[in-house]
């Protein structure tokens, strides 16, 4: 058996494990396959949790003469701070799909031809959340922006890329710094006008 036991008095507990088999969780693949071997964690209420691993985020660039589309976030991770339109994605869904599909839900906004643009690796310590963020741009087709989605946004509006609000949410943060795969992807607009403009 392998246990370890940390500082938080947490235990793993290898998943197979003869004497605690009345502990093991199991996860069956198509096939019918167990999923042995895998740990999990048993923390001090004896209550079973899966190892965290991060979440897959899609968020849209949609630019209309020469300002950038932004929503004010609510009742979310980084609530108070400005990011484009994004969220989930969701099982079976293109990162195009998502963007187009993101953009209409929160802001009523039609967007097309959208492109790949980057990815960042977004760690939001406070509230123990991981985002590998796809980033997409499209091409704004029709509908002015509201708000849609009000349980999740109390704002929205266009903005010029030197005159962004303030605060900047996180993974649009790394995308304008050039926190990004490839980094030469970043948006080279925003880097260059809005320099010392970003909140710090």
């Amino acid at each position: 058996m392998i246990r370890i036991t940390t500082n938080l008095n947490a235990e793993v507990v290898e998943i197979g494990d003869p004497e605690r088999r009345g502990e093991n969780i199991h996860k069956s693949d198509e096939g019918g396959q167990r999923n042995v071997g895998r740990p999990y964690i048993r923390n001090r209420g004896n209550k079973s949790t899966m190892p965290k691993t991060p979440s897959v985020g899609v968020g849209v660039i949609v630019e209309k003469n020469g300002q950038v589309l932004l929503l004010k976030r609510k009742n979310v991770h980084g609530a108070g701070s400005w990011s484009t339109p994004g969220g989930h994605l969701e099982y079976g869904e293109s990162p195009e799909e998502c963007a187009i599909r993101e953009a209409k839900e929160e802001t009523s906004v039609n967007i097309g031809d959208v492109d790949f643009r980057a990815i960042t690796n977004d760690l939001f310590e406070a509230s123990e959340k991981h985002y590998v963020t796809i980033w997409m741009e499209g091409r704004h087709l029709s509908g002015e922006p509201v708000v849609s989605a009000s349980h999740e946004a109390s704002d929205v509006g266009w903005f010029a890329w030197n005159a962004l609000p303030k605060p900047l949410f996180l993974s649009f943060r790394n995308l304008l710094e050039g926190r990004c795969y490839p980094p030469s992807q970043a948006n080279p607009a925003a880097v260059s006008q809005v320099g010392s403009n970003l909140d710090h």
